[in-house]
């Protein structure tokens, strides 16, 4: 993705990811307000600087980026012509490898 397409990428969310924000505003606003500086950071800058690597057990370019030790946001990048590429979010809470 080159810098003039990846500047303030849009969000969109599955309902796993969403019920996950909505979960974490209800019992840990600390762990949200970590979620949403690093989504915005993501939506914003478009360059993945540090601790986000693609998924190689998932089909797909999945990526995973690091909240903290025990938490991961999991995102595609989706290209579209028409409305602009944005970040699809189907998880921001756990660690992909959870059960």
């Amino acid at each position: 993705m080159d810098e003039a397409k990846s500047a303030k990428l849009d969000l969109r969310f599955d309902e796993n990811s969403f019920a996950q924000i909505n979960d974490l505003f209800e019992r840990d606003r600390n762990q949200l307000k970590k979620v949403l500086k690093k989504l915005e950071e993501l939506r914003r800058t478009g360059t993945f600087q540090s601790s986000v690597k693609m998924l190689r057990h998932k089909a797909g370019d999945f990526w995973s980026c690091d909240v903290d030790k025990k938490n991961r946001i999991v995102f595609v990048i989706c290209e579209d012509n028409n409305r602009g590429d944005y970040l699809y979010i189907f998880s921001c809470h756990g660690h992909y490898d959870d059960k």
